[in-house]
C-alpha cells in the first residue's frame, strides 16, 4: 500500500491563509486519501474474492491490511507536516507564528481516518481497534 502525495503550497501557506482554513485545508486532505485508501481496500478485497480464500486466511489478510493502512498513514502524516512546514518556512513564519503543529496534523489525520472507517467497521474490524 503506497500513498502518493501532492500537496499544494498554496493551500499551507499562513501568509495567504489563516491558520483555521488551514487545519480546513489538512483535513480535507486527509478525508480524501481515507477515500481513496478505502477504495483502494475495496479493489483489493473484490480481487481476493475472486480467488475464493479460506475465512482463516481472509482474516489474516484482514489483520495485513490494517498493518498496512497504519503504516501508510504514519507516512502521510509525516509527508503532510513536512509540506505544511515546508510552506510556512518559505512564507519566513515559525511553527508558532500561524502555522499548524505536527499534533494537530496527526489528530486531523486520525480523526479523518476513523470519520471515514467507521461507516466500514465492519467490513474491517481491526482498523478501528
Amino acid at each position: 500500500l503506497q500513498c502518493y502525495l501532492w500537496v499544494s503550497p498554496l493551500l499551507y501557506d499562513p501568509g495567504i491563509n489563516s491558520v483555521a482554513t488551514i487545519r480546513l485545508n489538512v483535513y480535507q486532505l486527509f478525508l480524501y486519501i481515507a477515500l481513496r485508501c478505502l477504495a483502494y481496500l475495496a479493489s483489493q478485497e473484490n480481487a481476493a474474492a475472486a480467488g475464493a480464500a479460506a475465512a482463516t486466511q481472509q482474516q489474516q489478510q484482514k489483520h495485513a491490511v490494517a498493518a498496512s493502512v497504519y503504516q501508510a498513514l504514519d507516512q502521510v502524516l509525516c509527508s503532510v507536516y513536512h509540506a505544511v512546514a515546508r510552506t510556512a518556512r518559505g512564507a519566513q513564519q515559525g511553527p508558532e507564528e500561524g502555522s499548524v503543529t505536527f499534533l494537530e496534523v496527526r489528530w486531523l489525520g486520525l480523526y479523518a481516518f476513523r470519520r471515514v472507517f467507521h461507516r466500514r467497521r465492519r467490513r474491517y474490524p481491526g482498523l478501528l481497534n
